[in-house]
């Protein structure tokens, strides 16, 4: 988004600090269902293992992606977009 000028370097920096608050846990999931999300998607794996995390763990989503939030939501996974 500051790439793009969408956002100025102070949004960038405040976005940075909200995020390094968010607490992180590396989990294990399904990689053969995250593949079958890609695949029927047309997404990158990346992207479908989110998805597979956020239904495996009952988890929602927080994303920026417009694209990734509609198939989410397909999914019934709860999402936070802005």
């Amino acid at each position: 988004m500051l790439k793009r000028n969408r956002i100025s370097s102070e949004q960038a920096i405040t976005a940075y600090k909200i995020f390094t608050a968010i607490d992180v846990k590396q989990v294990s999931i399904d990689i053969a269902s995250s593949v079958r999300i890609a695949h029927t998607f047309g997404i990158y794996a990346y992207d479908a293992y989110f998805l597979e995390c956020a239904l495996e763990y009952d988890f929602p989503l927080l994303t920026l992606d417009k694209k990734l939030a509609r198939i989410a939501k397909s999914l019934s996974i709860y999402t936070f977009s802005v």
